[in-house]
C-alpha cells in the first residue's frame, strides 16, 4: 500500500487517527507506519513472535541444569544469536565455567561440562 497524497476528496483507504506520543518513540512509531504502508508489517510481526518465542525457549533451556536440554540449539543461526546467548547466560549466576561450558555445548552440538575446561 502506498501512502496517499492527500488533498479534497482524496479519501485514504484506511482510518486514521492522531495521537501524542513520547519523542523516545516517534521513531518507532514512524518506522511501524513505513512497515505499514510497505505491507511488511504481518512479516514484522510474526518475526517478533518468532524471536520471542525463541528467547523463552533459550530461557527455559538455559535455567535447567540438564545439559541435554541445549541439543535443540546445537548449531546457533546466527552472530547475533550466539551474542544474545551469552548475554543471558552472563546475567546468571553462575560460574565462569558453568557458562562457558553451556555456550561451547550450544555453540557445538556437543556436550561439555565444566570439567572439560579444567587445567
Amino acid at each position: 500500500m502506498s501512502k496517499p497524497v492527500g488533498g479534497r476528496s482524496k479519501k485514504a483507504s484506511y482510518t486514521s487517527t492522531h495521537v501524542r506520543i513520547p519523542d523516545d518513540i516517534k521513531e518507532d512509531v514512524e518506522f511501524l507506519k513505513q512497515l505499514y504502508f510497505d505491507n511488511k508489517l504481518e512479516e514484522w510481526k510474526s518475526s517478533v513472535k518468532e524471536d520471542a518465542r525463541l528467547a523463552a525457549e533459550y530461557r527455559r533451556i538455559l535455567a535447567s541444569d540438564d545439559p541435554s536440554n541445549l541439543q535443540p540449539f546445537n548449531l546457533l543461526t546466527s552472530f547475533s544469536a550466539t551474542i544474545t546467548l551469552a548475554k543471558t547466560l552472563l546475567k546468571q549466576k553462575k560460574s565462569t565455567k558453568v557458562i562457558i561450558a553451556k555456550l561451547l555445548s550450544a555453540i557445538s552440538g556437543k556436550q561439555v561440562t565444566p570439567e572439560d575446561l579444567a587445567d
